[in-house]
């Protein structure tokens, strides 16, 4: 499926995947041989999800993760709600 959505798109072109699976779990598959992809996180939770956390201190669901250089989830992120939905911006590149 991503060497066709590669195959169909225009650089510049944006495919967005809406996934449970984490970046440790997508990236790979994303990351194909012959496909340049710039990503693009955000973590939704479930909309009946309740936080044991102050409300006030979490982070905005339209706030991009920020990701590492081998697009995975920084060591120090905490994930609030362990069936959130991962939303991939996935911004083909040149080459």
């Amino acid at each position: 499926m991503i060497y066709e959505v590669n195959r169909l798109l225009k650089p510049g072109g944006i495919f967005m995947l809406i996934t449970y699976g984490d970046p440790s779990v997508r990236i790979p598959h994303l990351n194909q041989p012959g496909c340049c992809w710039k990503f693009t996180l955000y973590i939704i939770p479930r909309p009946d999800f309740k936080s044991a956390v102050d409300s006030s201190s979490l982070r905005s669901v339209m706030e991009p993760v920020p990701l590492t250089e081998n697009g995975l989830l920084p060591p120090e992120y905490v994930l609030q709600d362990p069936e959130s939905h991962y939303i991939y911006f996935c911004k083909k590149m040149e080459g």
